[in-house]
């Protein structure tokens, strides 16, 4: 657990410290630790309806790049609950920080007047904040931790089918790798072979057909005729790093959504080295890319019926 804060300590707030920079430096040591950043942690406490991070006072799941610095934090020190909140939420429920935990970072955006030209202007910069997991409690049983069984993978299935359905999205089979294809405005999948229901090492076929899909249905939602990310241009992707880097957060987001486990990318040593190299050698800024999966993932929730 020290060794994790200490990679924390890079993004430290500092006076004119690229907060930015400095978290894709993040994202780029947990790949060097064998970490895939935007792998969702699945050994969660049978209590959580979701994998999602949630805050513990608004009630809400955390958005964009929080959710994912989240995600590193359970993976890294194997935290069972997806509750988080400040030191004063926990202790406005009278709970209690045990005495060696150290806080996790997270970010927020703050506006501050600024002066332009001999007057002040209103402007937004993101700021850092600590929260705490409901494992780092000093209670062995804290209050309110109430038991509620995960959904089925054939419950999750059958929620899938009609949210891809009403994106009236265009899904052809093929034999090849998945991809979207942006002239032509149309998703390919590998052809579907027989359902595996049996769980092995990590994910059943199930879920990885549809995590898959989940990716390319981000990638969809960038064109033009929908959201018109501006990574896409006449129906090509301009920044197809950027646009590669959307679809796998946003994919992870909705596939843990769902409750569907992804393929294990954390023992594929080719995923971990092609991601590293990209972000090492690129100035992509993950925190712009985890804002427009989250954008992604809320505006085909926003064309879902009802």
């Amino acid at each position: 657990m020290e060794d994790y804060y200490m990679m924390f300590d890079s993004i430290a707030p500092k006076p004119g410290a690229d907060v930015t920079e400095a978290i894709r430096q993040l994202f780029i040591d947990q790949l060097q630790k064998g970490h895939v950043p935007w792998h969702k942690p699945w050994t969660v406490h049978e209590s959580c309806v979701s994998v999602m991070p949630r805050n513990i006072r608004i009630h809400r799941s955390y958005v964009g790049i929080n959710t994912f610095l989240l995600w590193m934090a359970s993976t890294n020190n194997n935290y069972l609950s997806t509750q988080w909140g400040s030191r004063e939420d926990w202790e406005a429920l009278r709970e209690r920080i045990a005495y060696d935990q150290q806080p996790c970072l997270v970010t927020f955006y703050d506006t501050v007047l600024e002066d332009f030209a001999d007057e002040k202007k209103e402007t937004t910069t993101m700021k850092l904040s600590t929260v705490f997991n409901r494992c780092q409690l000093a209670d062995q049983e804290p209050i309110g931790f109430e038991k509620l069984s995960r959904r089925t993978l054939a419950n999750n299935i059958d929620k899938m089918i009609p949210f891809f359905y009403h994106t009236r999205a265009n899904l052809f089979y093929h034999q090849d790798k998945p991809y979207y294809d942006p002239v032509m405005d149309i998703i390919y999948l590998t052809e579907k072979r027989e359902v595996d229901w049996v769980s092995k090492d990590h994910s059943t076929l199930s879920e990885i057909h549809f995590s898959n899909l989940w990716k390319q249905v981000i990638r969809w939602t960038g064109h033009p005729a929908r959201m018109d990310r501006p990574t896409f241009k006449n129906g090509n992707q301009d920044d197809p790093l950027f646009e590669e880097l959307v679809s796998e957060m946003g994919g992870a987001m909705l596939s843990a959504e769902f409750q569907i486990a992804t393929e294990n990318f954390n023992d594929d040593q080719a995923y971990k080295d092609y991601w590293l190299e990209q972000l090492t050698s690129n100035k992509v800024c993950v925190v712009s890319a985890a804002k427009k999966a989250f954008d992604a993932v809320f505006w085909l929730h926003t064309i879902q019926p009802g």
